[in-house]
């Protein structure tokens, strides 16, 4: 019952002291700008066994402030949210934000804010336009295996349905990729999972008009979708 009310803890009227303060410093040496996320250890140590033994163990941090230097305020501030049982809409964040979350997801071993980063990755709607960016997010991040397929499927997806059995579509979509030797990697990796990959359920053909999207802009996976007046000719 107590899970629910966690969140209270970290509002500012809350009478519950914290007792660890992570501290973010960014900018030049002119003008440096200061920034904390405040929590409870024994909350955190709770979520994870990193921070049990940081707090707990034998070697354990006897400061009240630590300097972060792998992730910015605002990243980490969702990781303690979610760990005190905010409810995020995950979908309110960049890829990138995500990917930089799910890092602190494995830093400090928390699986269930991996799983959510995971589900909701696998979710995305992305444009064609947005393919190589995702595509290059996923090599960029392929040391963290499952967040690195996640997000090539995601791409592969799109490039599936935008292919489908039309050659053209294939020679279109390289030749507005500019060559480099890092964008020949990423395209390859996508080309080689299109086989395999299911397209994604945004991109189901429009029973009426057959086109996807549909022509009308219905949505295929709902009842609004019946109402596409483009017949296929």
């Amino acid at each position: 019952m107590a899970a629910p009310k966690l969140s209270k803890c970290l509002e500012p009227n809350s009478i519950i002291p914290t007792d660890i303060t992570f501290i973010f410093q960014s900018g030049g040496p002119r003008r440096t700008e200061i920034k904390k996320v405040k929590a409870q250890k024994v909350i955190l140590a709770i979520a994870s066994d990193v921070f049990e033994k940081e707090f707990y163990g034998d070697m354990k941090e006897t400061k009240d402030e630590i300097a972060i230097v792998d992730a910015s305020q605002e990243v980490f501030q969702a990781m303690v949210d979610f760990i005190y049982n905010k409810q995020p809409n995950w979908k309110d964040f960049s890829v990138s934000f995500l990917c930089s979350l799910y890092y602190l997801g494995e830093k400090y071993i928390i699986g269930d804010l991996k799983a959510e980063i995971i589900a909701t990755i696998s979710d995305l709607k992305i444009t064609k336009e947005k393919v190589l960016e995702i595509a290059h997010l996923a090599e960029d991040n392929s040391h963290h295996e499952p967040l690195s397929e996640a997000l090539y499927d995601v791409a592969a997806a799109v490039l599936k349905a935008e292919f489908k059995d039309k050659v053209e579509k294939v020679y279109e979509f390289f030749d507005e990729a500019a060559f480099s030797q890092v964008n020949a990697v990423v395209l390859f990796k996508l080309m080689s999972r299109l086989r395999s990959v299911n397209t994604l359920p945004s991109q189901s053909q429009c029973r009426n008009c057959q086109h996807t999207p549909c022509l009308d802009g219905q949505d295929a996976g709902t009842p609004s979708h019946y109402q596409c007046k483009t017949r296929r000719r």
